[in-house]
């Protein structure tokens, strides 16, 4: 019988051991399997896809829960319970559990799948009020644009104003104000409203503003006498010239009404016998006329001055308005009462934008031709150019085509580029070249919606204005601007990179702007903008902006914002 209860004792303790071996054996087999999981995890994790990685993680901790329920005596469940360092994959349990799921169910949120990639870079960045503001600000540009509904615009808000504790960026993130954080979302402006800014037509001067005239029947009187006092003192049409803005400043029935005092101070002014007097009188009365904005008038008094000088002075001071008359073929005919020089030239150049203004090319174009000085025909014809941007194509494409750039100095005149150079440090005496390649640049963008041909032409004319230059940012950026838009953001980007010891201040976020316009027709191209960018110091949100709506494959995006990307287990 002891024999018997030995064996059965003998037999039950192999069994147990057997099982417990068993059970080791399983555990730690489910337990390779979920570090295996967690390798494959990590591997998610650092290609973006957070949903992968956050299931396999997932999948791994309901794993090892499963082999401390079952197996609580296997070496594995003890390890687990009572040491944190111990691993599972490349990461310790306790992390994995404590540290990266909750990043992961931070990082995957498809509230947020619109803005893609620059998410994951907003949580590594520590989700500081300020990232969290630009991409909302970048969002509601986007929604602006019509590249992201309103729907999905208003969701994405409500899920970045829960992402910041700070109450104030959270109301920001709520009312859509962003005013705060212009200055990182950098130079948005449109170059086409900046250029046509620049060029926008001169009119005549707004009637100043001012009070009502209290007393009209006096208002009147005075002037009157005035107008009378016109044949024995010419010094009264100054003072009358300040009543006729008031006049038209208070209303159009007064106004009118002066206007016929006027007509008395000219009959007044026609029976003057000292010639000299007479003529400055007219001419003081013609520039009265261009002042309250009547050209008409104004040309038909210029027209009575007799003294040479005196006539081309006066030209000179209503040439702004001359274009704008009806009559301006009469302004024509009295130009040839001027002397060639210099002011008949400028003249003549005002002349040719105001008829342009007006829509009268074939008019612009004659007298653009009568003009002898060729730098002073260059910009005239420039000016013809300008005044068709965004409204006549084969006006402007004609016009263009005439500046011969041999006086790229003219251009300057017209360059919105020249003249925020001249508000900086950029003196023209120091520094001609940038001014003239400044100048050319803003005109080739100019003809650039009419003959991309003529604007490569005229761009690369600028560039060999920059040949010895050594700092060239501002003028840069117009360089690559006109590449991009002749349909070459892939030489812009080129350009940018060739040049980029030299451009080192070029405004980042319009190289991603650049980058990203180029990804589809070149991804080569958009990656090699986007990493010159990234190296340059970009802003970390908008550089993940736009490469997350560049197009470029995910695995793109995530090689060019490896360095602002989390890192699995940190």
């Amino acid at each position: 019988m002891q024999k018997i209860f030995t064996a059965i004792v003998a037999v039950s303790a192999a069994f147990v051991s057997a099982c417990s071996a068993s059970s080791e054996k399983d555990a730690n087999r489910e337990y390779v399997g979920a570090s295996a999981n967690v390798e494959r995890a990590a591997k998610a994790f650092g290609e973006a896809d957070y949903k992968t990685a956050k299931n396999l993680c997932d999948d791994a901790v309901a794993s090892v829960r499963k082999i401390v329920e079952r197996y609580p005596e296997s070496t594995i469940a003890l390890k687990v319970m009572t040491d944190s360092a111990t691993r599972i994959g490349p990461v310790a349990y306790s992390e994995l559990v404590s540290k990266i799921i909750p990043k992961l169910a931070l990082l995957y949120n498809p509230n947020l799948a619109e803005v893609g990639i620059a998410w994951p870079v907003v949580v590594n960045e520590g989700l500081s009020g300020g990232d969290v503001c630009v991409l909302a600000a970048l969002v509601q540009a986007a929604a602006a644009d019509g590249k992201i509904s309103e729907e999905a615009q208003k969701r994405i808000s409500a899920e970045l104003a829960k992402s910041v504790s700070d109450v104030f960026d959270k109301s920001r993130i709520e009312r859509g104000d962003f005013s705060d954080f212009a200055s990182r979302l950098g130079s948005q402006s449109d170059a086409a409203a900046d250029i046509a800014k620049v060029l926008s037509p001169s009119r005549p001067k707004p009637a100043p503003r001012a009070k009502k005239i209290a007393d009209k029947k006096l208002f009147i009187s005075e002037a009157r006498t005035q107008a009378a006092m016109v044949a024995y003192d010419i010094s009264a049409v100054p003072a009358l010239r300040a009543k006729a803005l008031s006049a038209r400043a208070d209303s159009p029935e007064l106004f009118a009404e002066f206007v016929k005092i006027l007509e008395g101070a000219l009959e007044n002014i026609s029976k003057i016998n000292a010639p000299q007097i007479r003529d400055k009188a007219y001419a003081d009365m013609s520039v009265l006329f261009a002042d309250v904005g009547m050209e008409n008038k104004a040309i038909e008094v210029a027209r009575k001055v007799a003294e040479a000088r005196l006539f081309e002075g006066t030209f000179a001071k209503i040439a702004s308005t001359a274009g704008n008359s009806e009559n301006y073929m009469d302004a024509i005919a009295l130009a040839s009462r001027m002397p060639d020089g210099r002011q008949k030239n400028d003249f003549l150049s005002d002349l040719v934008a105001g008829v342009a203004r007006r829509g009268y090319f074939e008019a612009a174009f004659s007298i653009a031709e009568t003009i002898k000085d060729p730098a002073s025909r260059d910009y005239s014809h420039a000016r013809i150019a300008a005044a068709a941007f965004g409204k006549n194509t084969k006006a402007l494409a004609r016009a263009a085509s005439k500046v011969s750039l041999a006086y790229p100095e003219v251009l300057e005149k017209i360059s919105p580029t020249c003249s925020r150079l001249a508000k900086t440090s950029c003196q023209r005496a120091k520094n001609p070249e940038l001014y003239r390649a400044a100048a050319l640049a803003d005109f080739a963008y100019i003809a650039a919606s009419a003959d991309k041909a003529l604007c490569e032409k005229i761009n690369g004319a600028a560039i060999a204005e920059l040949k010895g230059a050594k700092e060239i940012s501002p003028v840069a950026i117009a360089i690559a601007r006109n590449f991009a838009k002749a349909g070459n953001a892939a030489a812009a980007i080129d350009f940018v990179a060739e040049n980029i010891y030299r451009a080192a201040s070029f405004p980042h976020d319009r190289l991603c702007a650049l980058s990203a316009e180029v990804a589809k027709s070149n991804p080569q191209a958009a990656k090699k903008g986007f990493e010159i960018a990234a190296g340059l110091g970009a802003d970390a949100v908008i550089l993940a902006w736009n490469v997350a709506n560049s197009g470029l494959p995910l695995s793109s995006q995530v090689q060019i914002l490896k360095p602002f990307l989390p890192q699995f287990g940190k």
